[in-house]
């Protein structure tokens, strides 16, 4: 997710460099650890989520990004989450995703699409889920990201991205089910 955390963090339609990012001080690691079967909650004023007690937060303006040791840096997180609002054009969520996901996918060329839109359940509410898979310039395998859409009451876009190598989606499909399944909004 390396252009995703750089180029596609929007505050009121301005993006934010990755220099800003609080992550940009880690380093990357070629084994990290495996998520934690223990969870704390994180809560700020927006939302609130179940994530595993060996992941550290991140926020920025807009964003949190969940991420263990070893999978963050300069060029973005290699495994972990992040969850945030973008501003939607639409009000139709379909429309408002579909845009979401070709600004996120120019911004991020190395990634493609792999399935269609699914209906999902993103806190409580109706949403969409889809898979996008690339090689990562930073681990140098495939890294496959799922977004998670849904519509806040104001009308912005809510979205979670998960992010792991192919070959640990086994360890971390699971962890981000039920960090997903665990959130809730304060909208």
């Amino acid at each position: 997710m390396t252009e995703i955390q750089r180029d596609y963090q929007r505050t009121g339609g301005a993006s934010q460099r990755q220099s800003q990012s609080p992550i940009a001080n880690g380093t990357y690691s070629r084994s990290v650890a495996s998520p934690s079967t223990r969870t704390r909650l994180y809560t700020n004023s927006a939302m609130s989520a179940n994530i595993p007690s060996n992941w550290q937060d991140f926020n920025t303006s807009g964003q949190v990004w969940f991420a263990p040791q070893g999978a963050y840096g300069s060029e973005g997180i290699t495994h972990g989450v992040m969850v945030g609002a973008a501003r939607a054009n639409s009000t139709n969520l379909g429309e408002a995703t579909r845009q979401y996901l070709n600004e996120l996918l120019q911004a991020n060329t190395y990634l493609r699409q792999t399935g269609g839109v699914q209906r999902a359940n993103i806190a409580g509410r109706t949403g969409y889920a889809v898979m996008l898979a690339g090689r990562s310039a930073v681990t140098g395998r495939t890294e496959v990201v799922t977004v998670y859409t849904a519509q806040l009451r104001s009308g912005d876009l809510f979205f979670v991205a998960t992010v792991s190598p192919e070959e640990e989606l086994y360890r971390y499909n699971p962890v981000f089910r039920n960090m997903v399944g665990s959130i809730q909004l304060n909208d």
